[in-house]
């Protein structure tokens, strides 16, 4: 069974990002061509990381994500860092 990385929920993408982050893997030759769909989100499943998937996370995804991505070397779209801004204010007012 292939799947497609913005087929993912939100779960299956944050673990897939800590626990590829955790075993030290540095993104590969080119991150952005796994990572960009991970995170960019909209699957057939509701996707993972689109701006409005990332402003309902909890904070606890956020912060797995966001740790996550600092062990990569690729930096996500502001649209996205902006997101999850919003997403840390909302869940900790």
């Amino acid at each position: 069974m292939f799947v497609v990385a913005g087929d993912f929920n939100t779960l299956e993408a944050v673990n897939t990002l800590f626990g590829l982050a955790s075993l030290g893997y540095g993104g590969g030759p080119d991150p952005a061509s796994w990572l960009g769909p991970l995170l960019g989100g909209g699957g057939a499943r509701g996707g993972a990381g689109g701006v409005a998937g990332v402003e309902a996370m909890r904070v606890s995804d956020l912060t797995r994500t966001t740790w996550a991505l600092t062990q990569f070397e690729w930096e996500p779209p502001q649209s996205w860092l902006s997101a999850a801004a919003r997403g840390f204010v909302r869940n900790l007012r």
